[in-house]
Formats: structure tokens, C-alpha cells, sequence
């Protein structure tokens, strides 16, 4: 794989399908997967419509905003990939930034409360076969789960994190939590 086609599948694995249908409604043209990575763009007209239509955006002045942002830095066009990009950026948010902002009590009862957690979390697949990953535990915690699993078990010399009874890949214990000591610092 060239390192051209290798930026194409990137940029295919980040961007989603589903979002296809609504760039090529939006673009007025029906693409296939690769075209509209490689020669779809969107004007900054379809753009401020798409924001109006399928957004809901209700002030031109908002439309305008939001419009400056994505296009700043490029030409009058963007591509399915930069569209993508702010569908999934935290500007796009449907959690409005001062709600994320916010400050919470704890002072109530913990089932008040809302905890991204993660099942099996050092698991890269299916828990019976798949490979374990001391990485999967640092996704998780930047995509903001907060209580991740650590199935611990005796191996001979170290503990071990393993899906019990099961052909999945252990992975030391220690590189765990080294991992997510370095990433809460």
C-alpha cells in the first residue's frame, strides 16, 4: 500500500458512510465511497444550507460563524472528509459547552449520577479470541469513560488482565495501570 492510498483509507475509516447520503443530498450528486473522498467538495452555499436544513441553525449570523470556522484556511470549497471532520468535532457537539463546562455537586447519592463506563475494555474484539491492548485502556479514557474493567489474574511470576477461561491475550497488570497513571497525570 502507497502512502497515498494509505492517507485514502484514513481518511475513509474516519469518515462515516452514513454521512454520504446527506453530502451527496446536500451536493446534489450521488457518489460511491472513494469519489467522494477523492473529487466531491461542498460550496460554502450547500454548506450554509446544509447547517439550515438538516442542522436546524436559526440565525444567519450563526450560519455565517459556523461557516468562517470550517472553511478558515481552505479554499471555497470542502471536502466529504473536512465535512465529516466537523460532523464529529466537539464544536458539533450536541452537549452544548456550557453544559460540558459546568460545574456539578456531589452531593447526591451516586445513582444520580452518569458514568461512562467501559465492559472489558482492554479487549480489541470479541471476548473469546480477540487480542487484549494495554492501548485500548487510553482510547476509552480519552473518549471520556471514567470506570474501566481490569479482569486481574494470577499468572505464574505477575498478575495478569485476561478475559478468564478464554483464548483471548493476557497483558501484564503493571502496564496497565502504568499506562493509566501516565494518562490521568
Amino acid at each position: 500500500m502507497s502512502i497515498k492510498e494509505f492517507e485514502m483509507f484514513a481518511k475513509l475509516m474516519t469518515c462515516k458512510l452514513e454521512m454520504l447520503s446527506t453530502f451527496e443530498t446536500c451536493i446534489e450528486h450521488e457518489l460511491d465511497g472513494m469519489s467522494a473522498l477523492t473529487h466531491a467538495v461542498m460550496d460554502r452555499q450547500q454548506f450554509g444550507e446544509f447547517l439550515m436544513v438538516h442542522q436546524k441553525t436559526k440565525s444567519f449570523e450563526e450560519v455565517e460563524e459556523i461557516t468562517q470556522k470550517v472553511f478558515a484556511g481552505r479554499s471555497d470549497k470542502i471536502s466529504f472528509y473536512n465535512f465529516c471532520v466537523h460532523l464529529m468535532s466537539k464544536e458539533n457537539s450536541i452537549i452544548s459547552g456550557e453544559l460540558v463546562q459546568a460545574e456539578f455537586s456531589e452531593d447526591h447519592p451516586l445513582h444520580h449520577y452518569y458514568c461512562l463506563s467501559s465492559h472489558n475494555t482492554y479487549l480489541s474484539g470479541n471476548q473469546l479470541t480477540s487480542t487484549s491492548k494495554v492501548e485500548r485502556y487510553i482510547e476509552d479514557l480519552e473518549d471520556g469513560v471514567r470506570c474501566v474493567e481490569l479482569d486481574v489474574h494470577d499468572d505464574e511470576d505477575t498478575p495478569i488482565i485476561k478475559h478468564g477461561y478464554t483464548a483471548t491475550d493476557p497483558i501484564l497488570f503493571e502496564d496497565v495501570i502504568y499506562s493509566i497513571a501516565k494518562f490521568c497525570d
